[in-house]
């Protein structure tokens, strides 16, 4: 899963200093959840944020992210830059091929 060999949590890339610092490890946040529906969303629709991210982002507390449609925009945002980031085969955090 390309989520979770990643090494670095794309909220904080995006934001920076306006988050807290990471903690925790590194989980896919996924573009939609449909887990109340009993399924789990694809893993092409995620990008990789630390625990502490992702859970704040669940719960509308990460900085420009605080309603569905924000919410909805930013994960949109990070999913195309990770997949971007990919394609070029670089790692954001150490400047080195994956």
């Amino acid at each position: 899963d390309d989520c979770r060999e990643a090494d670095a949590c794309y909220i904080k890339l995006e934001l920076g200093d306006a988050v807290d610092d990471c903690w925790g490890w590194l989980d896919p946040d996924h573009q939609r959840d449909m887990s109340c529906m009993g399924m789990k969303s694809d893993d092409s629709s995620c990008y990789p944020a630390c625990r502490g991210h992702h859970w704040q982002m669940e719960r509308f507390a990460v900085p420009g992210a605080t309603t569905r449609a924000t919410r909805k925009a930013m994960r949109t945002r990070l999913r195309d830059r990770f997949v971007a980031d990919r394609e070029r085969g670089y790692s954001l955090s150490a400047s080195t091929p994956f």
